[in-house]
């Protein structure tokens, strides 16, 4: 046994502890296996190279009743002209929901319960969540069916204890379907909390996915999110993530593109300011041919805050044809702000086009000189550029969840929590 495996034990006991016990399963005991076996993941892991999760593992998880919730304290995150599902401290709570699904359409609670997701040291902060899990969000759409409005998953922390909350969400689309789904992490109180969640997503032939993050927990929360999906012939998934909130953040991308003529669009952005700590990981495995894929990705830093960008596209030997392109930008506006990116290809297929690329710089000297000369003060033209830098990744999304993300970003230009 590791030296990792062997303090994860404890951390399992007292995250089960903090929680409503969880049915036993043959998938969660293959998942708390693959916990026990490796443990948190730590820096020698290549994948979790640059964060740190040995916090986490010290938290004094506790179970307390969540504190009194009302819908206008949900307000400031709720997404307007929506199916709203809400889950406070990671349980669903269907009194401060909105959403009538109707042309068979599955909305609601996801049964507990799920599959390991991984099989490696990298995978097992995904593998706890199986092991944990018991309250998520469901979209389950059939075949040829558009869904009216998009669905919001509202996950709100409540602060007032030291509290862990592990969600697995599900989506499936039936074939020729299409629907828009974004995911809101939002916190209420100041105290450490660590949030864990997994997405899986199904998109069949010929559906379309447009998926979007807004993670905008508290100033001491912790928060590791993963969403797998997997797209099927001459299908199409979208996500863009933007995390700006949380300690310590880490979004995981993961996308099979299955079938042939399958496409992907991964785009966001890590915002931070202080000493945040933004991570953000992709691997884009091109499984079959024609597949496209295209990733852009906005980094702006303040202060001490890091931000990571980790990129992998993978195309394998059977996936001619294929067209990919990746690209970070990172833009450090503090003197002491860092930057990472190592954006990568792996490919073993001869008939490709592929690039991926990263660049570094602060803002430009000519554009502020050029808005200042204009009567514009030196914070406010900041803002503007800053602005102008990220609206890029958030062209393309449906009206609502635009604005949703746009106006996050604006409160976090505003220095606005």
């Amino acid at each position: 046994m590791s030296v990792t495996a062997l303090s994860a034990e404890p951390l399992l006991r007292r995250l089960e502890a903090a929680q409503a016990p969880a049915v036993d399963t043959p998938a969660r005991t293959r998942a708390r296996d693959l916990f026990l076996r490796y443990g948190l993941p730590h820096r020698k892991v290549e994948a979790w190279k640059y964060t740190d999760l040995k916090p986490v593992s010290e938290m004094p998880f506790v179970a307390a009743v969540s504190a009194p919730v009302t819908a206008a304290d949900l307000a400031p995150w709720r997404l307007a002209d929506a199916h709203v599902l809400v889950f406070i401290d990671g349980g669903f709570r269907a009194d401060l929901s909105e959403f009538n699904a109707t042309d068979g359409v599955s909305l609601g609670r996801a049964a507990p319960g799920a599959s390991v997701s991984g099989e490696a040291a990298a995978d097992a902060v995904a593998a706890l969540n199986g092991a944990l899990a018991t309250d998520g969000a469901l979209v389950r759409v059939p075949d040829g069916v558009s869904l009216d409005r998009p669905v919001q998953f509202l996950f709100v922390a409540t602060g007032g204890a030291v509290r862990s909350a592990q969600v697995r969400n599900r989506i499936d689309l039936g074939r020729g379907a299409s629907a828009s789904v974004v995911e809101t992490y939002a916190g209420l109180g100041t105290e450490p909390c660590w949030t864990n969640v997994v997405t899986d997503a199904v998109v069949a032939p010929g559906a379309a996915l447009d998926h979007a993050i807004l993670q905008s927990q508290g100033s001491a929360a912790w928060h590791t999110g993963r969403i797998s999906a997997r797209v099927d012939t001459a299908a199409r998934f979208s996500n863009c993530t933007v995390s700006l909130g949380a300690a310590t953040a880490r979004q995981d991308i993961l996308v099979q593109l299955a079938g042939v003529g399958a496409e992907c669009r991964l785009t966001g952005a890590n915002l931070g300011r202080g000493q945040q700590h933004l991570d953000y990981f992709s691997r884009i495995d091109h499984a079959a041919r024609e597949g496209r894929s295209v990733q852009d990705i906005r980094v702006a830093v303040d202060d001490r805050a890091m931000s990571i960008f980790q990129g992998c596209i993978a195309v394998a030997p059977d996936a001619q044809k294929t067209d990919a392109k990746q690209l970070c930008r990172n833009l450090l506006l503090g003197e002491r702000s860092i930057a990472f990116a190592k954006p990568e290809l792996e490919i073993l297929a001869d008939d490709v086009k592929c690039t991926h690329g990263a660049t570094t710089g602060d803002l430009g000297v000519e554009e502020l000189f050029y808005l200042r000369a204009r009567g514009i003060g030196a914070d406010e033209a900041r803002q503007m550029l800053v602005a102008a830098f990220v609206a890029d990744v958030l062209e393309g999304l449906e009206a609502p969840v635009r604005g949703h993300l746009e106006s996050a970003v604006s409160q976090w230009l505003r220095g606005a929590p």
